[in-house]
Parts: structure tokens; sequence; C-alpha cells
């Protein structure tokens, strides 16, 4: 399942460039909370900072999906589920050794902007 805008930079973000052939094949993993309190290890596929300067991330985990072969058989199998969760409030939760460096991650330029300004004004972040 892809998620609306996965993998592509909105107008007003700025993107690193990174190989995503390696981040495909090994994504790291990081732990994320499910409203219910389950913990489950999800694929970290992209970071974004929002306008508001709150950062969310692109997240997969492993489910059982539909699938249907070219014969028309319909099966359940192991799939890839998509979703976004905030990095704030315990939801998305990093696990030591695991190198993030490689995730796309795109930054709004509002909140840049933001940043900048907190800098130059030596403004501490809340």
């Amino acid at each position: 399942m892809r998620h609306d805008g996965a993998g592509a930079a909105k107008a007003g973000e700025q993107a690193d460039r990174v190989d995503r052939s390696a981040l495909d094949s090994n994504p790291p993993q990081a732990r994320v909370r499910l409203p219910d309190g389950q913990v489950l290890l999800a694929a970290v596929r992209e970071r974004r900072q929002e306008a508001d300067t709150s950062w969310w991330h692109l997240l997969s985990i492993t489910l059982i999906v539909r699938y249907e072969s070219v014969q028309g058989r319909l099966t359940a199998e192991p799939g890839p589920v998509s979703f976004w969760a905030p990095a704030a409030g315990g939801v998305v939760m990093p696990i030591e050794g695991e190198n993030c460096s490689g995730v796309p991650t795109h930054r709004n330029s509002a909140a840049l902007r933001r940043a900048a300004r907190a800098r130059a004004t030596g403004e501490r972040r809340r």
C-alpha cells in the first residue's frame, strides 16, 4: 500500500538525496507504539518535518494482505502496509544501533526558517 505523497517532496520542502536501492532492501528499524499499547518493529521509509516543526515518520509493517494470483486465485500473504506516525509522544522510538542517516528526510521550508530565526536570536527549543 502506498501512502499519497510517499517518496516525493511537496512544494515548500527540501529533500536530502539518497540511494533508495539500499534503503528498500534493508531499511532501518524503529519501534512503533500502536493506539492499543502494542509495540511493533517497523521499517523507517521516510522522515518529514512539517511547517509546525513536528516530525513524522513513514513506516511500514508486515501484515496479512489480500493477494490475487495471475490465475485469479485469492490468497492471504504477508505484505507491507505503510502509514505516517508522529515522532513525538513516544509513538516512534529509535532502536540503538540502527542507522537512519540514509532515510529520505524532508523539511518544510517554513520549519527551516523558524529554526534559522531561533538560532539567530538564541531561542531555546521547546
